[in-house]
C-alpha cells in the first residue's frame, strides 16, 4: 500500500495500512512539509523548526528527526548534504480526483478542515506555511467540484449541478461566480425562493467578513429573480415553469374553509416542508382562489426575498392596501400618506409622492405608531365590508 498522507480533517500518516506516531512531532510535520514542497533545504527546516536554536542544536535535531523518520518510513526519504525530499508518496487528494466524475459520490471529509492538528513547532514561519497549505488544499478541492459541475452542464444533470455548486459554495461562500450560477440553477428548476436564499447568504456573509455589499452584477441578478416573482394571486413558482397544480386538493380546502371560519376565531395555518417541493405555490393557490371569490387578501412574502430594509416583509402588504386605496378613490391624509410612502416603498408607488424623509427617520423606529396609521387606512379602506 505504501506511503499515504491524509491532509483532510486530522492530518496523518499511513504507511503499509496502518497509521504511524510518531515519538517526535515535528518529524510527522517535516514529513508533510516536504511532501507539499518538495526539496527543501536543511537550511530551511532548521530555521523552521528550531529557529530558537542554535546551529549546532538545530543540526543536531534535525539529523534526529531524519533518523525517526528512515526507520518510520525506509526508502521514502531522499537526503544529501544540502536536500531533503519524500519520495514514492499518495495523498487523500490524489483519490478525491475522482470526483470530477459526476457519476462518483462527493465524501463528507472535504468539508472537513485541512491539516488539523498539525505541529506549528512554536514557529511563526510555519504557523504561516500550514495557513498557506490549508489554503492550496481547499483550492485543490474547489478545482475538482468545478471540473465536475462542468461534467453536470454538458450531462444537462441539473440535480448534482446544484449539489455540487452547494458543495463549492460550502467550501467557499464568497465565490460570487458559483452564487450566481447556483441562483441561475434555481430559477431555471421553478425554485426562486431558494435563489433568494442563496443571494441573502452570499450577501450576509460579505458583509460579516469584509464589511462590503454584493456587486452590481450579483445584486442586479438577484432584482431580475425577484422581479418574477409573482405577486397578486398567481401560481407561484408553477406559474414561471408552466406546470399545473396537481394533488393539493385537500390541503387547499381546509386552507380555504380555516380562512372563511365566520367563528370569530382567529386562525393560524402552518405549512411546512422541505425547500422547492411547492409551498409557495400551495399557499399562492390559496389566495388566487380567495380572491377571485371577492375576498380582500393582504400577504406578504418574508425578508428572506426581500431587499435588506425595515419593514421589508410588510411591503408587498403595503404595496395591496395602496392597489386598494387607488383602486377605491380613498385618501388616508397627506400626513399618513408622506410617512408610510417613506417606510415602504412599495405604498402608493404609482403615484409617485414626495414624502418627507425627517418624519421618516423619526417614526421608522416606532413600530406601533406605524401599525396604528396602517389600521387607521384599513378601517377607512374596509368600512362597512369584512375583511381577512
Amino acid at each position: 500500500m505504501g506511503l499515504i498522507l491524509h491532509f483532510l480533517g486530522n492530518s496523518y500518516i499511513e504507511f503499509d495500512g496502518q497509521k504511524l506516531v510518531f515519538p517526535l512531532r515535528k518529524a510527522e510535520s517535516i514529513i508533510f512539509y516536504a511532501a507539499l514542497e518538495g526539496a527543501v533545504s536543511r537550511e530551511s527546516l532548521k530555521s523552521i523548526f528550531w529557529e530558537d536554536k542554535s546551529d549546532t542544536q538545530s543540526s543536531a535535531n534535525l539529523r534526529n528527526a531524519l533518523y525517526l523518520i528512515r526507520k518510520a518510513v525506509p526508502g521514502h526519504i531522499k537526503a544529501d548534504r544540502r536536500y531533503i525530499s519524500l519520495a514514492d508518496f499518495t495523498t487523500d487528494l490524489d483519490k478525491l480526483n475522482s470526483i470530477t466524475d459526476p457519476n462518483i459520490p462527493v465524501p463528507q471529509d472535504i468539508y472537513s478542515e485541512p491539516l488539523k492538528g498539525l505541529d506549528t513547532s512554536d514557529s511563526e514561519e510555519f504557523y504561516e506555511w500550514a495557513e498557506r497549505s490549508r489554503e492550496y488544499v481547499k483550492n485543490k478541492l474547489l478545482s475538482f467540484l468545478k471540473k465536475r459541475a462542468s461534467a453536470c452542464y454538458d450531462a444537462k444533470n441539473s440535480d448534482e449541478l446544484q449539489d455540487t455548486l452547494e458543495t463549492i459554495l460550502r467550501l467557499d461562500p464568497i465565490d460570487e461566480d458559483t452564487v450566481l450560477e447556483l441562483m441561475e440553477a434555481y430559477r431555471d428548476t421553478g425554485q426562486a425562493a431558494k435563489a433568494a436564499h442563496v443571494y441573502n447568504i452570499y450577501s450576509k456573509e460579505l458583509d460579516i467578513r469584509f464589511e462590503m455589499a454584493p456587486s452590481e452584477r450579483a445584486s442586479a441578478f438577484f432584482r431580475k429573480i425577484i422581479s418574477a416573482y409573482p405577486s397578486d394571486g398567481q401560481d407561484g413558482d408553477y406559474a414561471e415553469t408552466g406546470n399545473k397544480f396537481w394533488c393539493r386538493d385537500r390541503e387547499l380546502k381546509q386552507m380555504i374553509d380555516a380562512l372563511k371560519d365566520g367563528s370569530g376565531r382567529n386562525n393560524i395555518i402552518f405549512i411546512y416542508g422541505e425547500a422547492g417541493i411547492g409551498k409557495t405555490a400551495l399557499i399562492n393557490k390559496a389566495l388566487a382562489m380567495l380572491c377571485k371569490n371577492g375576498e380582500t387578501v393582504l400577504a406578504s412574502r418574508s425578508s428572506e426575498v426581500g431587499e435588506s430594509y425595515p419593514y421589508a416583509s410588510w411591503n408587498s402588504i403595503m404595496s395591496r392596501i395602496g392597489s386598494s386605496l387607488e383602486e377605491k378613490n380613498v385618501s388616508p391624509g397627506a400626513k399618513i400618506q408622506s410617512i408610510l410612502c417613506g417606510v415602504f416603498p412599495g405604498f402608493l408607488k404609482n403615484k409617485k409622492l414626495n414624502y418627507n424623509t425627517d418624519i421618516t427617520q423619526i417614526t421608522d423606529k416606532n413600530p406601533i405608531v406605524i401599525s396604528d396609521m396602517i389600521e387607521d387606512v384599513l378601517r377607512k379602506l374596509f368600512r362597512n365590508k369584512k375583511s381577512r
